[in-house]
């Protein structure tokens, strides 16, 4: 579920509405707070604070996933899950670029996108998926010059063009330290 919102207040009753939407931690779909100015067009402007965009599976209960040490951009798998499963669907939360046995930062943006790879990977094996049912990745990052390194590690995690899934790159906020995550999305 994405949760676009438009200022910090907005984010603030965001994450109070998701609470009350999905009051049990252990029944939360993975959500991706983003901030924007919402909405795009003059007419409406401000009076908008909050879009939430949500997908669902027919007749499919949601299970959450979690992995002992991997890092998610919005909680901590307390509050929102790093995964979850919903039918033949899995999706992910924005998993960051920490070390899962450690839990350290990787010192770079190219080893924080490697982890951040590998974190993804784990939860979507977690829940008994494979890299090669994945069908799309979202890449986080925090500035538009980090596109090169983003791609050199993205080269290496498919290194096989006709093997890739599709994928989005954002630029956007993350934790303090966290300077790229990645977000996955797997089928079957």
């Amino acid at each position: 579920m994405f949760v676009w919102y438009h200022d910090d207040a907005a984010r603030t009753a965001a994450v109070s509405y998701t609470a009350t939407m999905y009051p049990d931690p252990n029944d939360r779909p993975a959500v991706h707070y983003l901030h924007s100015t919402l909405p795009y067009w003059a007419e409406v402007q401000g009076q908008f604070l909050i879009q939430y965009d949500m997908m669902g599976v027919r007749n499919a209960k949601r299970r959450v996933i979690n992995v002992p040490g991997v890092r998610i951009m919005d909680g901590d798998g307390r509050a929102l899950p790093a995964g979850v499963v919903t039918g033949n669907l899995c999706s992910t939360s924005v998993c960051l670029g920490n070390d899962a046995r450690t839990g350290a930062m990787g010192g770079s943006l190219e080893e924080q996108t490697r982890l951040a790879f590998r974190n993804a990977r784990s939860v979507i094996e977690a829940a008994g998926f494979s890299s090669a049912d994945l069908g799309h990745l979202y890449v986080w990052y925090t500035d538009q010059a980090a596109r090169d390194t983003v791609d050199k590690v993205w080269a290496e995690v498919f290194p096989r063009p006709e093997d890739r899934p599709p994928r989005h790159s954002l630029v956007t906020d993350l934790p303090p330290g966290a300077l790229g995550g990645v977000e996955a999305t797997a089928a079957r």
